[in-house]
């Protein structure tokens, strides 16, 4: 799980240098002397290109970087989408999944990161930033066909884990409501505030 947002907070700040510089380079700063400079060899003279040529290769250059740029910033968005999403009835997370309250904006200060996680061993918990769980429900692992692996949120709001059903949830005292995140809708189960 771990591994996953890491590789998703790199490729998101890659993601983000790379448009920066765009960004810089088109507006006509340049940004190379900000880095550690470096004995350049000597400047040789080039043959002048035809002011048409040259605009139509630059142009085609351009056309390509903010082709490829929309194209990662619409994947980034699916993806960030997909890992926020509330579990609604009717959807399952299979073991080994998770979901992201903040998605790929956890790197960010502005929201408070809490990660669900549907564990191999029929416990599905919630974490928040700092790694402390703020609950778990306790479920089956399946062991017969027919039996749905995961967590499943029921049309009717139960919550079924490995095909037991919990009937509910012990919760830290301070802790957020369990609904509109991670679930879309309030499940049928009973919420305990426990002690800190």
């Amino acid at each position: 799980m771990h591994a996953a947002v890491i590789f998703s907070k790199y490729a998101f700040f890659c993601v983000q240098l790379i448009f920066i510089s765009q960004q810089l380079k088109s507006s006509g700063i340049d940004a190379s002397s900000w880095s550690e400079t470096k004995p350049r060899p000597a400047p040789q003279s080039v043959p002048a290109r035809a002011p048409e040529k040259q605009a139509e290769e630059e142009k085609g250059g351009g056309a390509f970087a903010l082709v490829f740029l929309v194209l990662v910033a619409v994947l980034l968005q699916l993806y960030h989408a997909k890992i926020t999403a509330p579990i609604a009835p009717g959807q399952l997370l299979s073991p080994g999944g998770w979901v992201s309250r903040c998605g790929l904006t956890s790197i960010l200060p502005v929201c408070e990161s809490k990660y669900m996680h549907m564990g191999d061993d029929g416990i599905l918990s919630l974490v928040n930033a700092n790694g402390e769980l703020e609950w778990e429900m306790k479920g089956a692992v399946c062991e017969s066909e027919g039996c749905t692996a995961g967590m499943e949120m029921k049309e009717d709001g139960r919550i079924v884990i490995g095909g037991k059903h919990v009937p509910w949830v012990n919760v830290k005292k301070e802790s957020a409501p369990i609904a509109p995140w991670p679930f879309a809708e309030q499940p049928k189960l009973k919420v305990i505030r426990g002690r800190k």
